[in-house]
C-alpha cells in the first residue's frame, strides 16, 4: 500500500476514524493506577477488535503488568524487508 492509498483511505473514512479514535480515548486506561486495571484490559480488547476490523492479524498478550496488543498488517505484495513501525502508548 503506497502513501497515496493510505491518505485517500483516511480522507474517505475520516468521520468513522475519528469516531473510533474518540471511543478509544474515552476508555480511562491509566496504567500507573491499579484502580484502572480493568480499563486497561478493556482498552486492549478495543484495540484488538478495531485493528481486526481493518484487516490486521492481532492478538492480546498477557504480561506481568498490563496486556499488550500485537498486530501485523500485510498486503499480498508486502516486502518484509521494508521498515516496520512500533507504536507504544
Amino acid at each position: 500500500m503506497d502513501i497515496n492509498s493510505v491518505l485517500e483511505r483516511i480522507d474517505t473514512d475520516l468521520e468513522n476514524s475519528l469516531t473510533r479514535l474518540m471511543t478509544f480515548l474515552k476508555i480511562p486506561s491509566i496504567s500507573t493506577d491499579p484502580n484502572y486495571s480493568l480499563d486497561c484490559e478493556r482498552a486492549a480488547d478495543f484495540l484488538v477488535d478495531d485493528l481486526k476490523s481493518i484487516g490486521a492479524i492481532v492478538e492480546k498478550r498477557q504480561t506481568p503488568g498490563h496486556p499488550m496488543v500485537v498486530g501485523h498488517y500485510f498486503s499480498a505484495n508486502e516486502d518484509l524487508k521494508k521498515p516496520h513501525i512500533l507504536f507504544y502508548g
